[in-house]
C-alpha cells in the first residue's frame, strides 16, 4: 500500500480516536503523526470521554461500533461535520448508522489513505 507520508500544508489537527480495535487505532495515530496531527487514542466512549475532559480536539474518527447511545455525551461535543466514522459493515447498513447519528462521513474499513485525508479535508472546509 502506497501511503503519502508528506505533512498536511494546513495547520495540524487535534484528532480524537476512538476505536475499539487495537491495531485499526494504531495505524490511524500513525497516519495522523504522519501527517503532522496530533492523535490521541481511546478505546471505549468512557476512555474519550475522559480524554475530552482533559483537552480539546478538532476532529473525532470514531468506530461505528461505538456509535451508540453512550457515544452521544462525546459526539455532543462536536460539530457532525468534525466527525469520520469508521466501519466494517456494508455500506448501506453503516450509511444508515451514521445518518441516524447525524455524522455526514462514513469510510469503510480497511482504511484508504486518500479516501482519509480527502474526509479530513472535507471536515475542515
Amino acid at each position: 500500500m502506497s501511503v503519502s507520508t508528506e505533512p498536511s500544508a494546513r495547520k495540524p489537527l487535534r484528532i480524537l480516536i476512538c476505536e475499539s480495535n487495537a491495531l485499526s487505532a494504531i495505524l490511524l495515530r500513525r497516519l495522523f503523526e504522519l501527517r503532522g496531527h496530533v492523535a490521541k487514542l481511546a478505546t471505549t466512549v468512557d476512555q474519550a470521554s475522559a480524554a475530552m475532559a482533559g483537552g480539546t480536539f478538532d476532529r473525532l474518527v470514531i468506530d461505528t461500533h461505538l456509535v451508540t447511545n453512550d457515544a452521544e455525551r462525546i459526539l455532543d461535543r462536536f460539530d457532525r461535520g468534525a466527525v469520520i466514522a469508521l466501519t466494517t459493515q456494508s455500506a448501506r447498513d453503516a450509511d444508515a448508522a451514521c445518518s441516524a447519528a447525524g455524522i455526514a462521513t462514513c469510510l469503510s474499513k480497511p482504511i484508504v489513505a486518500s479516501e482519509l485525508w480527502a474526509a479530513l479535508d472535507d471536515a475542515r472546509e
